[in-house]
């Protein structure tokens, strides 16, 4: 079945070389292998809409605190200004890596199991880190924001697929491929998953705290700093493995 998720987590499909729509929100949960697409004004909180409706279940699926993370979603309502927040729009995707692991068999392909979740957007000034220049499309990571501050943003999938392999080069773009298929589950596990990455919200929200705190100590100079010795960092951690 052909799949389209909808404002209000409402779930519509067809069966393959049928066009009329049936509406399928009830039955969402049988159809995570099915192919599916986003509408054009979905937002986060359309999707933390849809698993709320059976949050059992998902819960029990996708494990990861995907109760917790939904509950935190729709708890409170937040709007992001266009006008001065960097971040346009959540993004889904998947990029398929080749690279060193280290193992036994030094290469390895990654990027199969789960899709990529993160915010992209236009600097709107040059960042204060040197970072990045104004008018730089970026990309932000999200899994240390509260889900419920991320709700307003719109929702939508990279409509292709970047094969990448980091030997001999670093990052070399070997291939580009368009309309990648994804399924309902892949959507809806990309963004419990990334979002669960520290735990849950309110773990993830101690861990930022903390983060942000250690870097006001640095900036205003509390903090002692210690130079960056690769040596002895390996000398520590052979002597706590003995």
């Amino acid at each position: 079945m052909e799949l389209i998720l909808k404002k209000g987590g409402r779930l519509a499909g067809h069966e393959y070389g049928k066009t009329r729509m049936r509406d399928r929100t009830a039955a969402a949960s049988t159809h995570l292998f099915d192919h599916c697409e986003l509408d054009k004004d979905v937002t986060l909180r359309d999707v933390f809409l849809l698993l709320k409706r059976n949050i059992k279940l998902y819960d029990a699926i996708f494990g990861n605190w995907c109760r917790e993370i939904v509950a935190s979603g729709l708890s409170k309502r937040f709007k992001h200004d266009p006008k001065t927040d960097d971040m346009d729009f959540l993004e889904l995707y998947c990029d398929i890596t080749e690279h060193d692991s280290g193992k036994k068999y030094p290469v390895e392909t990654s990027g199969f199991r789960r899709l990529s979740f993160d915010g992209v957007g236009k600097l709107k000034k040059n960042s204060e880190d040197g970072y990045g220049k104004k008018g730089q499309t970026i990309r932000f990571g999200v899994e240390l924001t509260e889900p419920w501050k991320l709700t307003s943003y719109p929702l939508k999938l990279r409509k292709t697929i970047e094969i990448r392999r980091e030997l001999p080069k670093k990052n070399e773009v070997v291939a580009t491929f368009r309309n990648p298929e994804f399924t309902l589950g892949d959507i809806l596990y990309g963004i419990i998953w990334e979002l669960s990455f520290y735990g849950p919200p309110d773990k993830a929200k101690k861990f930022a705290e903390s983060l942000n705190k250690m870097r006001e100590d640095i900036d205003s100079g509390k903090a002692k700093l210690v130079e960056w010795d690769p040596k002895k960092l390996k000398k520590m951690i052979k002597a706590k493995k003995k």
